[in-house]
């Protein structure tokens, strides 16, 4: 195999799967020692066991790189542990790392930033303000990097190895660095699945780019696993030894790291043999490391502590507000043609759904111009919506964009130019917002020239075209006039029938772009009778405006996946993030704290009709969303669709919820 220069090298076991009986693992006899710095640290004993993680010696010297899917099935190898060895509870902290290099004047921590969502941040604002430029400083400088309590991040290797020395020679003992095999027979604790929960990335019990927190957290914030280790999932990579592989292994994953970078059969290697222009003398800020040693260095020292200084933040997971929904009485908001809802709610209080408009609330309704899918109304009031391109030829399409600058009451349509290179068939459908400086960022889906994974539909006959879809976001700098592609926000045809479409898009607290998109119709029977295929919303993330963006996610609430189709998304003044999802049931559910992460509450859309399909959510207050689904579309009659508003007041209650 040729060897490429590359950043990581990121080895994933994924072939067959070969279960493990849990009695391969020995649980640990519940003795420990507490060092002089106040750390716990853990007896194990050694066993065999089959390990997940790589052979080295199969691999030998070849840079191999094979990439993974979020549901991979480990293969096993028979890995025996030489010693029984000692592992400390928690990464080593901020405020350890502090008094070894107040003893030795060690450098403190620094590097270089790889971002949530895959982009390498240089010289930006964050850097600027903290007086630090990529590979140069120091990482105590930056909010989030600082509190004692924290997983030291920035760290190398050889930083690692002078911590051991240091420590060794202040209390008589030889530290080290765990051995991976070691590391991973803590990590899973006897389990076996790829987490110490279950064989899913779950925000609830580990801090990774899908929990959106942006830096590493206190130790010990989350869930221990059953032997009392925490934080091996997520917070910090951490460096081990490995023969074969001097200083360039990690385990674990870190704070930035996708969900697809970690579970325990994971490393990532940082070797210096094979990627010259990284070697392991290179520091980045999601690197910190956990101390080990041999069992037989346990034995008491003057120096040992009697109780641990270094203690679990909380151990419970991120702490949620609580939130108090109220649903109001159902309104019958009375027919409108086609079989879906465009709602929009105006600054001055006007609803707008399709080609109606009311000025009281639903009571009566009045003919206007046509909403379309992708529509907002803009900082200065101006509405705007889009519908199309359809085909795009040799990279240049036409978008129609209907304007009003009177809240609806008179519109001016025109014909906006889109240029999306190698595009062939696209579709606006999704969110529309205005960006800080004026920019328009929206959504469309469709196909690239080179995509060709055919779609499973199980309601329509396939056509010639009927390849498994992107999610793309295009820009706009002129109010519209003319549009560019940006970014492709999702294009993964292993998940879900059709692959990635109908996506919506909104602006969170943070700053942060939010998209939610359906995979598959959900809940129809296929021509084999099936109807429980992988079709899930798949959520994601921008940090850049739309530049680039974090591994798509599924979303669950009460540890059920959310699934359905045409979801809309709003967030309240409280900041609490909602997104509504349909066909054939339909309902909203809620992340508290606007991060789009962990979602705790549903409220279901009845339907009395034949569909609660189509949906759409808007503000109609502060913290009150109008929920809009249809109770029954005439598809065979009129063409109309009976719509029902549903209010939803959303409070957040002071009180901490623990998911």
């Amino acid at each position: 195999m040729s060897q490429r220069r590359v950043d990581f090298i990121v080895l994933f076991t994924a072939a067959s799967l070969l279960m493990v009986c849990t009695r391969s693992f020995a649980a640990p006899t519940g003795a420990f020692f507490v060092n002089s710095l106040g750390m716990k640290m853990i007896v194990v004993k050694a066993q065999s066991f089959g390990a997940w993680t790589p052979s080295f010696a199969d691999y030998k010297k070849a840079a191999v790189e094979v990439s993974g899917a979020l549901e991979r099935p480990p293969v096993a190898h028979r890995v025996k542990l030489p010693v029984d060895f000692c592992l400390a509870e928690f990464p080593v902290t901020n405020g350890i790392y502090r008094q070894f290099l107040k003893e030795t004047g060690h450098r403190e921590p620094g590097g270089e930033l790889f971002d949530m969502d895959r982009i390498k941040i240089g010289d930006v604002a964050t850097w600027k303000a903290a007086g630090v430029n990529t590979g140069v400083g120091s990482a105590f400088k930056l909010a989030g990097f600082r509190r004692d309590d924290h997983a030291v991040a920035g760290v190398n290797y050889h930083d690692a190895i002078a911590f051991c020395k240091w420590l060794s020679k202040k209390e008589g003992r030889t530290y080290r660095l765990p051995e991976v095999y070691e590391w991973e027979y803590a990590c899973r604790a006897g389990q076996n699945t790829l987490f110490h929960w279950g064989n899913r990335a779950d925000p609830r019990f580990m801090n990774y780019a899908g929990s959106r927190i942006g830096h590493p957290t206190p130790v010990g914030m989350y869930p221990a696993n059953p032997w009392g280790f925490s934080d091996m999932h997520g917070n910090v990579a951490e460096c081990c030894e490995q023969i074969g592989r001097p200083g360039g292994v990690q385990k674990g994953g870190a704070w930035n790291y996708p969900a697809s970078l970690l579970g325990a059969d994971v490393y990532v290697d940082v070797r210096g043999t094979f990627t010259p222009h990284m070697p392991i003398t290179r520091r980045t800020l999601g690197t910190g490391f956990r101390l080990a040693c041999d069992a037989s260095e346990a034995r008491a020292r003057t120096t040992d502590l009697a109780k641990p200084t270094i203690v679990a933040v909380s151990g419970a997971g991120p702490a949620l507000a609580e939130l108090e929904i109220k649903v109001g009485k159902k309104i019958d908001l009375g027919k409108f043609p086609g079989g879906g809802v465009n709602l929009l709610v105006t600054k001055a209080g006007r609803w707008i759904i399709n080609a109606k408009r009311s000025d009281d609330q639903g009571r009566s309704w009045h003919v206007c111009d046509e909403l379309w899918y992708n529509r907002a109304q803009l900082r200065d009031g101006t509405i705007i919506t889009i519908n199309g391109p359809g085909v795009v030829t040799k990279g240049r399409g036409t978008l129609q964009l209907r304007r009003s600058t009177d809240n609806w009451q008179t519109t001016k349509t025109i014909a906006a130019v889109v240029h999306i290179p190698a595009a062939k068939r696209f579709w606006a459908y999704g969110g529309l917002i205005e960006l800080e400086d004026g920019t328009l960022l929206t959504s469309l889906y469709g196909w690239f020239d080179g995509d060709q994974v055919r779609e499973e539909n199980p309601l329509f006959p396939i056509a010639d075209e009927a390849y498994k879809t992107r999610v793309i976001a295009i820009r706009s700098t002129d109010r519209g006039k003319s549009w560019e592609y940006l970014s492709t926000i999702c294009y993964h045809p292993e998940k879900g029938r059709e692959g990635a479409n109908e996506a919506t898009m909104v602006q969170l607290p943070s700053g942060d772009l939010f998209v939610a998109m359906r995979t598959g119709l959900h809940g129809y029977r296929d021509k084999l009778d099936r109807t429980r295929l992988d079709e899930p919303l798949l959520v994601t993330w921008s940090r850049c405006n739309g530049r680039k963006w974090a591994e798509p996610a599924r979303i669950y609430v009460d540890n059920q996946v959310v699934t359905g189709i045409w979801p809309t998304a709003v967030v309240t003044e409280g900041g609490v993030l909602a997104v509504i999802r349909g066909r054939p049931d339909g309902s909203v559910v809620f992340n508290p704290d606007g991060t789009g992460t962990i979602w705790t509450n549903e409220v279901r859309c009845e339907a009395t009709g034949n569909a609660s399909g189509m949906d759409s959510l808007a503000l109609i207050g502060p913290n009150t969303v109008l929920a809009t689904y249809i109770d029954h579309y005439d598809w065979q009659g009129d063409g109309q669709s009976r719509v029902i508003g549903l209010p939803i007041t959303i409070t957040k209650n002071p009180i901490a919820h623990q998911p």
